[in-house]
């Protein structure tokens, strides 16, 4: 056998080792997710999100009444949404209910004031089961009452609304605090001090410098016009 023949056969093999090294990974690969797929995932969590049936509703509840969803194994997902609407104008409180044994359950409230308008509320789950409870707070009957829970894995809480739209205290927000501060000339962003009565106290050195300037120009002003008349004219005892 030549030596060309030689070369070309041991290249061919080693084509075949490195394809079947990579085929053999990613079908480990493809089998490990396969085998973690389906309903019981263990330590894996769905994407995207599920509707649950047992906590969804559309139908008129009646004035006083009470909806109370079905417990339910939530330990695959992170998140609930709920969202509530119905044809007329009716008033509510919806309970967000968790249990870790399936048997006692708690959970925060969140108020409805209009049900005509289908503002999500949203929250982080720990437990492992989840109910939603919907009371029907007036004598009013909730028309078409269409209730509907979401279950959902790193989904971003987005609450948006129109610009124009009136918000009421029953709106959820994501709660952020303003800071003004001022880089100084070390290079350095400080906090803006505040008075005694918490008011921002924002000047600049040139304008603060100009104010004094002007202040003791009308302090000899003033000490002038005692002279000539009496009386005082300006009061420039204070201080800045």
């Amino acid at each position: 056998m030549n030596k060309k023949l030689k070369f070309l056969l041991f290249g061919l093999l080693g084509l075949v080792i490195v394809f079947g090294v990579s085929f053999g990974s990613s079908r480990f690969a493809a089998n490990n997710v396969l085998s973690q797929g389906g309903e019981n995932l263990g330590s894996r969590v769905l994407e995207g999100g599920f509707v649950s049936t047992n906590n969804s509703s559309t139908a008129t509840l009646a004035g006083d009444a009470v909806f109370t969803g079905t417990g339910e194994d939530v330990s695959k997902y992170g998140r609930v949404g709920v969202s509530i609407v119905s044809d007329n104008p009716t008033s509510g409180t919806l309970f967000m209910q968790v249990s870790r044994d399936n048997v006692t359950y708690g959970g925060p409230s969140r108020a409805f004031a209009d049900t005509r308008f289908s503002q999500p509320h949203m929250w982080n789950i720990v437990e492992q089961y989840f109910r939603i409870r919907y009371v029907n707070d007036g004598p009013v009957d909730a028309l078409n009452l269409a209730i509907q829970v979401q279950y959902s894995n790193n989904a971003n809480i987005l609450l948006g609304h129109q610009l124009n739209e009136v918000l009421i205290d029953e709106i959820e927000g994501i709660v952020v605090r303003a800071v003004s501060v001022g880089k100084g000339t070390d290079g350095i962003y400080h906090n803006v001090d505040v008075d005694k009565n918490r008011r921002l106290q924002i000047f600049s050195r040139e304008a603060n410098s100009i104010l004094e300037q002007l202040l003791a120009e009308a302090r000899e002003t003033n000490a002038y016009l005692k002279h000539i008349s009496g009386d005082v004219m300006i009061d420039t005892e204070g201080d800045l």
